[in-house]
């Protein structure tokens, strides 16, 4: 086996789409929407990483979101893990994290110029949450709902669940400030990041754990940081997240026990990687490395690939997603 040469590689770029949204739209959003839209995801810049890396095995089927101009638009493809077929499904213009459903038969987006939730490629962009503006949608586990943060003018984050079938809502009993909104796969729990202040470019943001009513909140992660974007494991054991430290422009994916326990890095704290995704199985992840490559890589920090994804990509690889059950 070659022996793999290691680079350091800085890099000083803005590559995620909601800051390109934000550029595009500032006329039309409040102050609070962009503030909220643009400080708590960070560009990565430093990356280090092997310079040699065996490409994935077909082992499964992802979803990418790529900006295509500074206009809001954001396209989605669908490609499997060893980089073949590459579709484009229907993509959104102001949509940023497409959210598979449990049975990867839909994905969920919110479109943030009407505001709407979407859903695709059956419901389509007309579930509505009158007064309230969707940030962030994710589906809980039952398929029926969808839980998202409300991110209009009001200078405290609230957060709700709506019903699918009939656009019922329900707000959630969480604490002011909070976001990031995931269930866990077996119904019991949700993890969410709860910001200390409104200054939301500032740590620290800690992640918050509950009953998956939003009662039983108990802290999970602790320190100067902002954590964020947490994703359960299949097995509702593990937790992935994003840890951003006091340069916003640097990112770390860590794992953590549902407990609090065993929390470490995914890679190193050398490393720059976002947009952490479970496989279904649990035996891989997938992420972004400097906001362009797709890597998978097993939780235990091993069998690193690439996904050779063959797209134009100007401004980076916004998201990556994991499809769990894919259809095709």
């Amino acid at each position: 086996m070659k022996k793999l040469t290691v680079v350091l590689i800085v890099v000083c770029v803005v590559l995620l789409n909601i800051d390109h949204f934000v550029q595009a739209h500032s006329s039309s959003l409040t102050p609070y929407q962009k503030t909220i839209l643009s400080t708590p995801i960070p560009s990565p810049t430093i990356l280090l990483t092997p310079t040699v890396v065996p490409s994935a095995p077909n082992i499964g089927r992802l979803i990418m979101t790529i900006s295509c101009s500074h206009d809001g638009c954001v396209r989605f493809y669908q490609i499997n893990t060893d980089g073949s077929d590459l579709v484009q499904p229907m993509g959104s213009s102001g949509g940023a994290i497409p959210e598979p459903s449990p049975n990867g038969e839909q994905y969920t987006y919110s479109n943030l110029r009407d505001p709407v939730i979407c859903i695709q490629p059956t419901v389509g962009c007309t579930l509505k949450t009158p007064g309230l503006v969707p940030g962030f949608p994710v589906w809980l586990p039952d398929g029926q709902h969808i839980g998202f943060t409300n991110i209009s003018t009001t200078k405290v984050l609230s957060t709700y669940i709506i019903k699918v079938q009939d656009g019922s809502l329900k707000q959630l009993p969480l604490p002011e400030n909070s976001m990031f909104l995931s269930w866990s796969p077996d119904g019991s729990k949700m993890v969410f990041t709860r910001f200390a202040s409104s200054i939301w470019s500032q740590p620290p943001a800690h992640l918050f754990i509950s009953a998956a009513d939003g009662s039983q909140i108990s802290q999970l992660t602790t320190g100067n940081y902002v954590d964020s974007f947490a994703v359960w494991s299949p097995d509702s054991k593990q937790i992935a997240f994003i840890r951003q430290g006091e340069d916003r422009y640097k990112t770390t994916i860590h794992l953590v026990n549902s407990d609090g326990t065993n929390l470490h890095p995914l890679r190193g704290e050398a490393f720059n990687d976002s947009s952490p995704s479970w496989s279904p199985d649990g035996q891989y992840l997938v992420f972004i490395a400097q906001g362009k490559e797709i890597y998978i890589i097993h939780p235990d920090g091993t069998g690193l690939a690439l996904v050779p994804a063959k797209v134009e990509a100007p401004h980076g690889i916004d998201f990556v997603v994991w499809i769990p059950n894919p259809s095709r």
